[in-house]
């Protein structure tokens, strides 16, 4: 029965060994997980500190996204109104479009109008110069002055000025180098190309017309109209 109990206690001391070494074992494994905890725990708080600043975050961009939907409602309003500005500009851009091709054709109109004015005005400014070429060739040369004035290359006549002051009219040099001059009617070359400047009472001198030139040279002061 000794034997037996030593064999009991041997048995029991063999179990309590392996019971002190899973023991330590469970020790080692409590301190870990301990450990464990305790940086779960220090995690747990930075999460929840990270998680306060996300939600202090989420209320500002909150606050700051109805700002902005403010704001875009803001802008589509004035979209709206550069919208129906533009469209009016664009109208006003067509019409100002056809004004302005209305008003080229209308300048070509003026144009080919002007051009044919000028044309009739210098027919008509022949026409005038022949008439008055026909008109005062022959008292002109009645006057005796003809032969007295032929060939000179420059003439001076008296003005006829009020209070018979004296002075000139004359054509110059390159004037009459440059033009050839007028011939009558009756085939008699006038002595003096135009244009003549005459001496007037007001506005000092002027070109005198054939007409002048012809009547200032045969001497009709109430005939020349200066």
């Amino acid at each position: 029965m000794n034997r037996e109990l030593r064999r009991v206690n041997r048995e029991l001391h063999r179990m309590n060994r392996e019971l002190r070494r899973m023991n330590r074992g469970l020790h080692r494994v409590n301190r870990e997980l301990h450990r464990v905890n305790r940086e779960l725990h220090r995690v747990n708080r930075e999460l929840h500190r990270v998680n306060r600043e996300l939600h202090r975050v989420n209320r500002g961009l909150h606050r700051v996204n109805r700002e902005l939907r403010r704001v875009n409602r803001g802008l589509r309003r004035v979209n709206r109104g550069l919208h129906r500005v533009n469209r009016e500009l664009h109208r006003v851009s067509r019409e100002l479009r056809r004004v302005n091709r209305e008003l080229r054709r209308v300048n070509r109109e003026l144009r080919r109008v002007n051009r044919e004015l000028r044309r009739v005005s210098r027919e008509l400014r022949r026409v005038n110069r022949n008439q008055e070429l026909h008109c005062v060739t022959d008292r002109y040369y009645r006057s005796g002055e003809a032969r007295s004035l032929a060939g000179k290359r420059t003439q001076t006549f008296p003005t006829l000025e009020k209070g018979g002051q004296g002075g000139f009219a004359f054509w110059p040099r390159k004037n009459f180098k440059s033009r050839q001059p007028a011939r009558s009617p009756l085939g008699i070359t006038p002595p003096f190309p135009s244009p003549v400047l005459i001496q007037t009472a007001r506005s000092g001198y002027k070109k005198a017309s054939i007409t002048e030139a012809f009547f200032v040279s045969a001497g009709v002061e109430s005939s020349a109209g200066i």
